[in-house]
């Protein structure tokens, strides 16, 4: 997951500096789906990327800061994807499907299929919060960008109609657990999305 980000943006210009960070996010990330954020330490982080633990805090002073920087790498994955895919040729509906399928869906798959996923995706709200409101609002804008190319005379705002979007998104999260199902509702809601921004202003 994260190495796809890293590998993504390498274009031979990373210092060593951020080579080693990369490393160590990554690190920190297995061991964390594997033991849990609980039970990991600074100790198990550090002997997961090879370094000493001296050499690891010249990096994070600890693990909650190395949680909101994986936290951080993962939205800025997501985000790409979407931008990726609504830059592709096709129905605006299935573009914008697959982007939040891809970056969204797909990752909460994999998260969850991992021994301590769940864990890592409850905690966001007490160590990151402030960072998944960010990435709301600049998937929101992307989205709502999305939308506006689409139909920017309807009834109903692009913007608002992207943030709606995005709440009921992680309140579907919530209440289907289903990869298929969730996949389903979302289609279904993206239909009713696109058929509000054709509908004329009254």
């Amino acid at each position: 997951m994260l190495e796809t980000l890293i590998s993504n943006r390498a274009d031979g210009s990373q210092t060593k500096a951020y080579e080693k960070r990369a490393a160590i996010l990554q690190a920190a990330h297995n061991v964390m789906l594997r033991y849990g954020f609980s039970r990991v330490t600074m100790d198990d982080i550090a002997k997961e990327c090879g370094i000493s633990r001296p050499a690891l805090y010249l990096f994070f002073k600890n693990k909650q800061e190395i949680y909101r920087a994986t936290t951080r790498v993962m939205c800025d994955l997501a985000l790409d994807i979407l931008k990726g895919e609504l830059a592709k040729d096709g129905s605006p509906k299935q573009l914008l499907f697959n982007g939040l399928k891809l970056g969204l869906l797909d990752m909460m798959v994999e998260l969850a299929a991992s021994t301590h996923g769940s864990e890592l995706l409850d905690m966001k709200a007490d160590l990151s919060d402030d960072i998944i409101a960010k990435f709301v609002e600049e998937m929101a804008q992307e989205i709502g960008g999305h939308f506006a190319s689409f139909s920017n005379n309807g009834a109903f705002p692009p913007d608002m109609m992207a943030m709606n979007l995005m709440l009921w998104l992680e309140g579907m999260k919530a209440q289907i657990k289903e990869p298929a199902e969730r996949e389903k509702a979302l289609d279904g809601f993206l239909t009713m999305q696109f058929a509000a921004l054709e509908a004329p202003k009254p």
